[in-house]
């Protein structure tokens, strides 16, 4: 691969050797993780955002709670999905 290079005096060509396997593999390696981590937050902050409707004073029915708590399992489960760290998100029940 050729890359331009222009600096105050001149411009020229210089070739960019291809990145190896090993280069390629670390660097998919490294999205990987950085997106598994903001997936990760995601899901940490949804749990977080939550948490209220499991207390004992919830102003939740009992239905209404039992859905928050399947909600909440499938967020826990989501690192475990195949799709993951681009899960489908549970959705929220309403």
């Amino acid at each position: 691969m050729w890359q331009q290079v222009i600096t105050s005096s001149k411009t020229y060509m210089r070739e960019i050797p291809d990145p190896t396997e090993e280069e390629i593999a670390a660097e998919t390696a490294y999205l990987l993780q950085v997106q598994s981590d903001a997936s990760r937050q995601t899901r940490d902050d949804l749990l977080a955002e939550s948490d209220w409707t499991q207390a004992v004073d919830s102003p939740l029915t009992d239905e209404k709670k039992a859905e928050w708590i399947t909600y909440r399992a499938a967020l826990r489960n989501l690192p475990t999905d195949k799709d993951w760290p681009d899960p489908t998100w549970p959705t929220k029940p309403t």
